[in-house]
């Protein structure tokens, strides 16, 4: 490390230390236009807001509060001030402190739902509740139920004990687990009163979900298990790919199999019929399949889905079902006359009764799939919303973390302009990643576009899961690959407003909501009187345009007053020290 990288660090840690910023005093913001967030979407102007002792102490008009000498006036004339934001769901993945990134972009309150392997974030978690500490408030889930596990009842009710035990705010599920583990984790978690949240139980569905009330911690969750589920999808695909393959070989080895040279001169004119025609149709068979297989694949999330939710793409795929179940009957048809011909043998009977079953079982497949195919449709998106709403679950939709796939797919080296601000180990980490291996390189197109289809697809969903009511809170899975931690939820609220959200219903996932589902008695992301000082101060009104939140004065947490250009300092000594 050189002198100058040496004398930054040293300001950095210096600069973060807390006794160097104002204990939390007596402040007033003053004669300014107030969003209190407060499950109305009221803008209150003229008001004065004093914060004492790191809590908002008394709300009024400017006429009708009196503030003593001592009292430090922040000019509130022509701004607005806001509750601070939350990020309902971050990783704290490396040991380092990004506090300086997520007070910069007004981030006061974080849910963390995955650490470094070690990382002990109880002692952290109290620590960021101590007036001094300016950084955000750490809510944090503990030991999670992991990928490639086999979980037995017995330690998935103790993962659940620990969790509580410890101290921790949540259980979070990452992977499937067994249908006996699943229940025994919901009733123990249940019986604790502790919350479960997580991913879907894909290769089942969103029916363990919603019967266990446990809330979805990404929208992206739906695309594997609302359509078709992937334990579903996988027997479509192994058993239809298969027999279509073998529907071929039958096909091209014909004679082969069906024709024996002592007997084939036996044969009746009507069975030397009836089996050209069988051949034809079996090649047809086939060909129709595997275009079904094809368009369902490109039509389902979350495999390619470049026509998902796409009105021709769900006619063509289900007009393709019903060909194959008529293709079906008409071979069923001359089979069943093949087995009344005296010239057929019993071993060429068997033959074809194989070839019936199969055409039978993939027709059968095929049909199953359409319900989950057309779920996709505008239709089906409204029954998958109305199912949320009455499981009463919340659901984070963490659109920008999908978002950030789909704009990610390429196979040369991640280019991020914000890296600067990450630890060079984590720097290291995501450049070294990349969505596909270069080998693939000429499917980046269709992915891209499939990324882009379901994104739509999601908006969509974000957007009928509001009007029936469905919770939301704001999260972005910040800290995983490209996603920077404090500036991913400016994204995110605007993908939400992108999604059919007003401003001030974007906000509201992460303000007002996260209180509510994090606390009991919420006692943050409102500006209320008792309620702890996380504010934003604001140059423009975020309710006329989403943006505006990024447009800062200052930011308060808890009831330290940092105004832009500390924030912008101590964001570029944290750059600095991690060169």
């Amino acid at each position: 490390m050189n002198t100058s990288s040496l004398i930054m660090l040293i300001l950095f840690g210096l600069f973060n230390h807390s006794e160097l910023f104002a204990k939390p005093q007596e402040l007033a913001f003053h004669n300014v236009s107030l969003i209190p967030m407060d499950g109305t979407s009221q803008l209150i102007k003229e008001q004065v807001v004093i914060v004492k002792e790191g809590k908002i102490s008394q709300i009024g008009h400017k006429n009708l509060i009196n503030l003593s000498e001592d009292t430090r006036i922040v000019d509130g004339s022509g701004y607005f001030l806001m509750p601070g934001l939350v990020d309902m769901h971050v990783h704290w993945w490396d040991r380092s402190d990004n506090s300086a990134l997520f007070l910069h972009e007004g981030v006061t309150t974080i849910l963390s739902l995955g650490e470094f392997p070690g990382t002990n974030m109880i002692p952290l978690r109290t620590k960021s509740r101590r007036l001094d500490y300016l950084g955000p408030t750490i809510y944090t889930s503990g030991r999670r139920v992991e990928s490639n596990r086999e979980y037995t009842v017995e330690q998935i009710e103790t993962l659940v004990e620990e969790n509580y035990e410890q101290g921790f705010d949540l259980v979070k599920v990452h992977a499937d687990v067994s249908p006996e583990a699943f229940d025994a984790l919901h009733a123990k978690a249940k019986s604790l009163g502790i919350r479960v949240a997580g991913h879907a139980q894909r290769e089942v569905g969103m029916a363990p979900a919603y019967r266990h009330q446990q809330d979805i911690v990404h929208a992206e969750e739906y695309m594997y298990g609302a359509f078709i589920p992937t334990g579903l999808l996988k027997i479509i695909v192994l058993f239809t790919l298969p027999t279509s393959l073998i529907m071929l070989l039958i096909f091209l080895f014909w004679k082969r199999i069906f024709s024996d040279r002592k007997h084939v001169a036996s044969f009746s004119r009507n069975a030397t019929k009836l089996l050209s025609r069988l051949k034809k149709t079996t090649f047809l068979f086939f060909l129709t399949s595997l275009i079904f297989l094809i368009i369902l694949l490109l039509s389902i999330p979350p495999m390619f889905g470049i026509w998902a939710g796409k009105t021709p793409a769900l006619v063509t795929t289900s007009l393709l079902s019903l060909c194959l179940l008529g293709i079906f009957g008409y071979s069923a048809k001359n089979i069943f006359h093949l087995w009344s011909e005296s010239s057929i043998l019993s071993t060429q009977r068997v033959k074809l009764s194989c070839v019936a079953i199969g055409m039978l079982f993939v027709s059968i497949i095929s049909l199953a799939s359409l319900p989950g195919l057309w779920r996709s449709s505008d239709s089906g998106l409204e029954d998958i919303a109305q199912e949320t709403a009455d499981a009463k679950i919340w659901i984070t939709p963490n659109l920008v973390a999908y978002n950030s796939l789909g704009k990610n797919v390429r196979t040369e080296r991640f280019h991020y302009p914000n890296s600067r601000y990450l630890t060079p180990a984590m720097r290291n980490y995501w450049f070294a990643r990349s969505a596909i291996p270069p080998s693939l390189n000429f499917l980046s197109p269709l992915i891209k576009e499939a990324f882009d289809n379901q994104m739509i697809i999601m908006k969509k969903l974000i957007h009928k899961m509001h009007d029936k009511g469905v919770p939301m809170l704001a999260g972005t899975d910040a800290g995983i690959v490209g996603i920077t931690p404090g500036l991913s939820i400016n994204e995110e609220l605007e993908l939400l407003v992108n999604s059919g959200l007003s401003p001030y219903e974007a906000l509201k996932t992460a303000t007002y909501n996260p209180s509510i589902y994090l606390e009991e008695i919420p006692n943050f992301g409102s500006i209320k009187i008792g309620y702890t000082a996380d504010l934003i101060l604001l140059e423009k009104n975020p309710l006329d345009d989403i943006q505006n939140v990024e447009d800062k004065v200052g930011v308060m947490v808890k009831g330290n007053w940092l105004p832009k250009q500390m924030l912008e300092k101590k964001l570029e000594l944290l750059a600095e020290s991690r060169r």
